[in-house]
């Protein structure tokens, strides 16, 4: 059999050997007991292979399959193992050599030099095991070292994280650690809470920064890589929600293994309360050094550490003085020593609240103060006493009082001579109110002298007539307002005659009367061709009543235009004629009156504003008759001599039941309705006791009493006096912007066909009106 073939089972038997000891070590556990059953195995199955292959008469690879053996033993058994396989595998290798050459000393010839290797080889197995196991023990104690080492620095390093995460999380201000492109790699809850942001919101975003901020950003890093080591900066940052705050960043740089920039660490300071502070400590610091009193602060023996630009101008210091080397109590107890003890001790006790009169070293003169000091509460433990002063120079006020108690002085002796006076003029008060009775009649009869055409003497009536009298002597506008029928023209009339004006002109005009095609005309006038059918040159009332006085009875009827052209009048004094280009110089004076309500008219657009401000320059109100009632006596005895005289009768007397009547009328047409009653009673009368015509009140019947009739004469009845009420107002006029219609909100075609079921005369009020 070839050397070849023979190496071929050997190896292939090591092989086996091979992953037989590593089937070996992944099963078993080398303990003390276990390691002495590894050789006679081994080298069991060394001697059983052996054999096989003895039996096939292979003898080459005997000792290497020994060999085997022996390294398997010293590998995993160790030293004593390993000599018990070398013994062991010895003996059955000379078994195996007695088998083939049944001879010692053909062994000892034939085979020497293989048992030399086979002994050399064996010597280095063991010597390579136990270096092998050395280098073991070596291992295991320096991997138990290092892993007890790897323990502690953990622990360490557990111990130093925690304390510096605590260190993080109590910090009172952001931190935060950056990488390349703003990113957040790690940041405290102060930087999240500071900016908005919830636990690890922030962790792999990029630190938000407003717009403008971003160049600064790269700028710094800039800075930063060229070895600054900190970098400062104020600067915005952004809140979640998009506010921004100032803030003060300090910047340190953050570098790999290698030296290189990786990143920065920020420290983030928010500086919204401390701004908050700064300023209120500014205005704190501007209101005390405007102050016009003294604020001043020493220590506790007095000593000034601060006095402000008052207190330096009253105590006589320059800015230059040492304030350490002056005693504020003792400034203030200039009047002995006893004086300043006095307000050490009071500053002692915690407060001082005292007046005091200080002598000033700028002026000399004496100066009353009110001080007022407390204790500042220290801030830290252990800082020095601090007190503060505040002075008030309170020497006006001193000196109000002292005026005061004189003025309260003199007060009660002019209350003692007032009681003594009043005394007297009780005595003389009766003869003062017969007095005042007779002048009163004086007045009455002269009242009466100067507006005899106005009858009556009720309160209210005198009250027109006072504010006659005020503004007659004037060239003021005057403004009457008052309903139909009260006499308005006869106000504008006694105004005219008491005035300075009572020798000119007196003209006046109904704006009711006229188109408004020819109203302007009729008050300006017109030149000759001015329009259609102006033939001649014509004057306007303005021209007429020049020097005189001009009254524009219903006004509120004037048109539009003619209201422009009228306020110019007002405002420039001069107008031309219709058709003409001379301004003529306006020397009238203007009285208006109205039954209208102009504010409404106003409202409406009918009225212009700026003129009714210029006509109401003076208003009065003249009083309806039913708020004058206790004149109606004197007006029915007046109108009954006239309308008796003027046809041609004679009335003595009138009836009780037909006064009583006049005086429970309401009147809704006033003086003007009353005086047409009596006209027509005087006609109607057919001896000399005045008769009142029952229908002429408007259609009421005096028996008809409230509780009888059917529904539909009351009805009928109601709606009779609503119109005969809104014809007495518009004067019989039925249609148009002033008629009956418009006052009772009706078509004039329904208005018209009421009146004719009704059977309502409107030619009556017509009468009325004239």
């Amino acid at each position: 059999m070839g050397a070849g073939q023979i190496w071929l089972p050997c190896i292939h038997g090591s092989g086996l050997m091979l992953r037989f000891t590593a089937w070996i070590r992944r099963f078993l556990i080398a303990r003390d007991g276990v390691r002495y059953v590894i050789p006679p195995a081994c080298v069991g199955a060394a001697f059983l292979i052996v054999s096989v292959l003895q039996h096939f008469s292979v003898r080459d690879p005997v000792i290497l399959i020994y060999l085997t053996a022996i390294a398997v033993s010293f590998w995993y058994g160790q030293r004593g193992p390993g000599l018990l396989a070398f013994l062991l595998s010895t003996v059955c290798l000379f078994s195996n050599f007695l088998e083939f050459e049944h001879s010692w000393v053909r062994i000892v010839f034939y085979d020497a030099p293989t048992l030399c290797l086979y002994f050399v080889f064996a010597w280095w197995v063991q010597a390579f095991a136990e270096s092998r196991h050395q280098l073991e023990t070596i291992l295991r104690r320096n991997g138990q070292e290092l892993e007890r080492s790897v323990q502690t620095r953990t622990r360490e390093l557990t111990r130093i994280n925690t304390e510096y995460k605590t260190i993080l999380d109590a910090a009172p201000f952001g931190i935060a650690l950056f990488g390349l492109d703003r990113i957040v790699e790690r940041c405290n809850p102060e930087y999240e809470k500071m900016i908005g942001y919830g636990p690890g919101e922030l962790l792999g975003m990029s630190a938000p920064l407003p717009k403008e901020e971003r160049d600064a950003w790269r700028r710094q890093e800039d800075v930063l890589r060229s070895g600054q080591r900190v970098v400062e900066h104020e600067a915005l940052r952004v809140r979640r929600d998009g506010t921004q705050f100032s803030a003060t960043i300090w910047m340190t740089p953050l570098q790999d293994g290698l030296g290189h920039y990786r990143g920065l660490v920020g420290f983030i300071l928010d500086n919204t309360e401390r701004n908050a502070r700064e300023a209120d400590r500014q205005m704190l610091t501007a209101l005390v050094e405007h102050s016009p009193d003294l604020v001043a602060v020493t220590d506790e023996t007095g000593r000034l550490t601060f006095i402000n630009t008052a207190g330096r101008r009253l105590l006589g210091l320059s800015s230059g003085d040492e304030l350490s080397h002056i005693d504020l109590p003792e400034q203030f107890g200039h009047e002995g020593e006893s004086s300043t003890r006095a307000i050490l001790l009071q500053c002692e006790q915690g407060h001082l609240h005292v007046e005091m009169i200080y002598k000033s070293a700028v002026t000399g003169r004496a100066i009353h103060l009110h001080c007022t000091s407390f204790t500042i509460p220290s801030a830290k433990p252990g800082d020095r006493i601090l007190r503060a002063f505040v002075a008030q120079d309170i020497s006006e006020r001193k000196d109000a009082e002292a005026k005061l108690t004189e003025s309260l002085e003199d007060n009660r002796r002019l209350l003692d001579e007032n009681r003594t006076l009043q005394e007297k003029l009780q005595h003389e008060n009766i003869s003062l109110q017969e007095r005042n009775l007779a002048l009163q009649t004086e007045i009455a009869d002269i009242q009466r002298a100067r507006f005899e055409k106005i009858v009556g003497e009720s309160p209210a009536l005198r009250r027109t007539l006072s504010k006659v009298e005020q503004v007659a002597s004037t060239d003021v506008t005057v403004l009457i307002t008052g309903e139909t029928g009260t006499g308005k023209e006869l106000i504008a009339q006694a105004i005219h005659e008491n005035s300075k004006r009572a020798q000119m002109p007196f003209r006046a005009i109904n704006c009711a009367a006229f188109p408004a095609t020819l109203m302007a005309s009729e008050l300006f006038g017109h030149e000759r061709g001015a329009f259609t059918g102006a033939d001649r040159q014509r004057l306007g009332q303005f021209e007429l009543a020049s020097g005189g006085t001009l009254f524009l009875d219903e006004i509120g009827e004037l048109p539009l235009e003619t209201q422009a052209m009228l306020l110019r009048v007002l405002e420039e004094h001069t107008f031309e004629r219709l058709g003409g280009t001379k301004p003529i110089r306006s020397d009238v004076r203007i009285i208006v009156a109205t039954n209208r309500d102009l504010h409404t008219g106003m409202q409406k657009g009918e009225f212009r504003r700026d003129l009714f401000f210029r006509l109401s320059g003076f208003p009065i109100e003249v009083p309806a008759l039913r708020e004058r009632k206790g004149d109606i006596p004197h007006l029915v005895q007046h109108f009954v001599e006239v309308s008796a005289a003027r046809h041609g009768k004679r009335i003595r007397n009138i009836e009780k039941r037909a006064m009583e009547m006049l005086l429970a009328y309401s009147w809704p047409g006033n003086i003007r309705e009353l005086r047409n009653v009596i006209d027509t009673s005087v006609i109607i009368s057919p001896g000399e006791d005045l008769v009142i015509d029952e229908e002429l009140l408007f259609g009421v019947e005096s028996s008809t009493e409230p509780g009888t009739g059917t529904l539909k004469e009351k009805m009928d009845q109601y709606e009779r006096s609503l119109i005969e009420h809104a014809l007495a107002e518009s004067r019989g006029r039925v249609a148009g912007a002033s008629g009956a219609a418009a006052f009772l909100g009706l078509p004039p075609s329904t208005l018209s066909a009421r009146m004719q079921a009704l059977k309502i005369d409107v030619l009556k009020f017509k009468a009325l009106s004239d």
